[in-house]
């Protein structure tokens, strides 16, 4: 487990995700806004909403 998860702001955009993901090789991204998880994205996800 890492001592500093990786995470995103819920204000990030598409392209932002993708590249934490590709540079982390990571496929789950929790979402946090001020300490609270506000979900998780995952690179499921990214594909679909590059592909709409």
């Amino acid at each position: 487990m890492n001592q500093e998860p990786v995470n995103v702001s819920p204000r990030a955009d598409l392209e932002d995700y993708m590249i934490v993901m590709a540079e982390r090789r990571i496929r789950h991204l929790p979402v946090v806004e001020q300490g609270h998880v506000l979900g998780v994205v995952s690179s499921t996800d990214l594909l679909k909403l590059a592909i709409q």
